[in-house]
């Protein structure tokens, strides 16, 4: 790990782009800060990102300005904080879309009808209960 790269973040010197002339450090970084939201927070400080990233404050802020332009982030007027944006949002719909979710939990819960009587997976599989 490079000196001032956090923990859990974004080292360059460990990153692909430290040997391949086609990485977008910039891009990295930008998707480093999108990376620093964790479940349950509500906002963070460029402070709070360029602790987290090992980034300096002056790349942060110019990091946040940009995705805050582009609807990834958003910034909360009372505490001049940032919260992930609808932006971040469209990419996970992309995300889900491209999994087959619906196809992935129809296996799963066919093999719990399998497992023995459970009506309520017989249900969501739109098949006839034994009481029908």
């Amino acid at each position: 790990m490079t000196p001032g790269a956090a923990r859990d973040g974004f080292d360059p010197g460990d990153a692909p782009g430290s040997t391949d002339r086609a990485f977008v450090t910039a891009l990295a970084r930008g998707l480093e800060v999108l990376r620093c939201f964790r479940p349950g927070e509500v906002g963070l400080s460029n402070s709070d990102i360029a602790q987290r990233t090992g980034l300096p404050r002056p790349t942060v802020t110019r990091l946040t300005h940009t995705l805050r332009r582009m609807d990834y982030l958003v910034q909360v007027e009372a505490t001049g904080q940032y919260r992930l944006g609808a932006g971040v949002l469209q990419l996970g719909y992309g995300v889900l879309a491209g999994i087959g979710l619906a196809g992935r939990a129809a296996e799963v819960m066919r093999v719990l009808q399998e497992s023995g009587p459970n009506p309520n997976v017989t249900v969501a599989l739109g098949e006839p209960t034994a009481s029908a």
